[in-house]
């Protein structure tokens, strides 16, 4: 049985809309995993925060930031994913119907305990949505190992 359902594809086509769409239908009584959100600031994407469904979150992206990690013209806090990303996905493993994955890019590549804490959940028996950006190659390679 699958267990494991992700969405790919070129920025802006609808994936997430799907994910969430999907999970209306479905109304699972407990979620949990993440979901990527974009900062505006005087109409302009400035960076992005990672949110977990009990509506914790933080801010790993901003055009802001002084760390040394930089995608386009953000810079980025891969320790977020690292810590509270784990956090996150190793708490969804506890009691959770389904963990949402929403969304995977470029900015995780370098998290490698992140990456461990996706395994254990895409290992696990809870069911697991997802959407990943078409670019993030890393993740496509994660799935096939």
């Amino acid at each position: 049985m699958i267990t494991n359902f992700f969405l790919t594809g070129p920025l802006h086509i609808g994936k997430s809309t799907i994910l969430r769409e999907t999970l209306n239908l479905l109304k699972p009584e407990v979620i949990g995993g993440f979901r990527t959100v974009p900062i505006f600031q005087n109409g302009q994407k400035s960076g992005f925060r990672l949110i977990a469904p009990g509506g914790n979150e933080k801010v790993f992206a901003h055009t802001d930031f002084a760390t040394p990690e930089q995608f386009s013209e953000f810079y980025y806090d891969k320790k977020i994913f690292d810590t509270f990303g784990v956090s996150i996905l190793d708490n969804s493993l506890l009691g959770s119907q389904i963990i949402v994955m929403d969304e995977i890019g470029m900015m995780e590549r370098e998290a490698r305990l992140f990456h461990d804490a996706i395994v254990r959940c895409l290992n696990s028996d809870v069911v697991v949505l997802g959407v990943f950006q078409e670019r993030a190659q890393w993740f496509e390679a994660l799935l096939k190992d």
